[in-house]
């Protein structure tokens, strides 16, 4: 294997720029380097030659290969290296090695910690997946500890969200005529009638949500991630994602039925209408009316 490593390492800095060492001298090392990562994280597994290559493509461009391999923190690299590619286990490994310190970060900015909620999700969401679909990990290069990287992030992250952060703005009442019209003139007269119950009833059944439930409807109709996305930064199956993301839906739904029976002096047929027309126009209107929020 040393042989073989050091010859994958060696194309791979060729293919980067950078000097092409001996392979004599990186057989050894990349071993030792490849062994140690293993057992700082022994639920990761992933080839060695993706790791090498991962590796080759963050050394330091000046000075001695071997010195420079020394001087790196490649343990924390080879965890980077695979959740780079969105790898389950490693994703588990690094909220339990690191997730306690991204919300020790957010929390000494004394965030409430809905918002430390909340932070922390798009914190990974621009870790494992991208705002541009380049997950930020990859910019971790290995010159100093990982736990610092992701405490400088969310640092980083908390006080540009303080220096943005401005009072919330109720949704107004025009925000729903900006909702399609249904085609149905029956339920668009109702929609006009009841615009404010409306507004008042979701914006309750919205701020009661879960935590959770909340940044799930955001990540799917605000962010636009997909169901594959999501699941990364939640760590769960693509499956499991879509569940949740249904039942999110579904509870805000419900929780909107609810408040509107208290607010509205209706028979029951007619709260029906309401929320068929609520139902059919959610998936067009849900991203602008939390996008809003």
């Amino acid at each position: 294997m040393s042989k073989a490593l050091a010859e994958v390492f060696v194309a791979a800095l060729a293919e980067s720029g950078a000097r092409t060492a001996d392979h004599a001298e990186l057989a050894e090392a990349l071993d030792a380097i490849v062994a140690a990562a293993h057992a700082a994280w022994p639920s990761v597994e992933q080839p060695a030659e993706r790791f090498v290559c991962y590796l080759a493509a963050r050394v330091p461009r000046d000075g001695e290969i071997a010195d420079a391999l020394r001087a790196m923190r490649t343990d924390d690299l080879y965890l980077a290296c695979a959740c780079a590619s969105a790898d389950p286990t490693a994703l588990k490994a690094f909220d339990g090695a690191f997730g306690r310190d991204l919300g020790g970060a957010l929390a000494s900015l004394r965030l409430r910690a809905a918002e430390i909620d909340d932070l922390g999700q798009v914190l990974r969401t621009r870790f494992f997946v991208g705002m541009d679909g380049t997950p930020r990990i990859l910019d971790y290069a290995g010159r100093g500890r990982l736990r610092s990287w992701v405490r400088a992030a969310a640092t980083r992250a908390g006080l540009n969200h303080i220096e943005a952060r401005r009072p919330e703005i109720p949704i107004d009442d025009g925000l729903f005529d900006r909702v399609a019209s249904t085609g149905d003139p029956e339920l668009d007269h109702l929609k006009r009638r009841y615009r404010a119950e409306f507004r008042r009833a979701f914006e309750a059944a919205l701020a009661a949500l879960a935590p959770r439930d909340h940044t799930l409807l955001a990540q799917s109709f605000v962010d636009e991630l997909s169901i594959d996305q999501i699941g990364v930064i939640h760590g769960v199956h693509r499956a499991t994602a879509a569940r949740w993301v249904v039942k999110a839906r579904e509870a805000l739904l419900a929780g909107t039925r609810a408040n509107l029976r208290s607010l509205l002096d209706v028979d029951r047929f007619q709260i029906d209408s309401i929320m068929r027309l609520i139902a059919s126009q959610l998936e067009a209107s849900l991203g602008l009316l939390l996008r809003d929020r």
